[in-house]
């Protein structure tokens, strides 16, 4: 948002985690208004030789003066590497 005066935002990303290329990611953001938490795993060649599945969950919170909003969310997406410049990604999401 525009009206922050501040924002943090610290990540971590761990490539092979899991070993055989599967990996985690954390991150976490603050701001005046928004607070966000997310979490996400891979893993390669679960579909085919050149697709990636990645599983994220997700916890949002936002406040301002009128309203405030609690979400939570989980999205299962694919990516398909058709080529080094053309990637492709295919995903389902569910938010609270």
């Amino acid at each position: 948002m525009s009206e922050d005066l501040f924002r943090a935002r610290v990540s971590w990303t761990g490539h092979n985690t899991f070993g055989s290329g599967r990996g985690l990611e954390g991150s976490a953001s603050y701001s005046q208004f928004e607070r966000e938490v997310k979490v996400s795993t891979w893993w390669p060649a679960l579909f085919g030789p050149r697709t990636r599945e990645v599983l994220t969950l997700r916890s949002l919170f936002e406040e301002e003066d009128a309203y405030s909003q609690r979400g939570a969310g989980v999205e299962f997406a694919s990516w398909y590497r058709r080529s080094f410049r053309t990637t492709f990604r295919a995903y389902a999401s569910s938010a609270t």
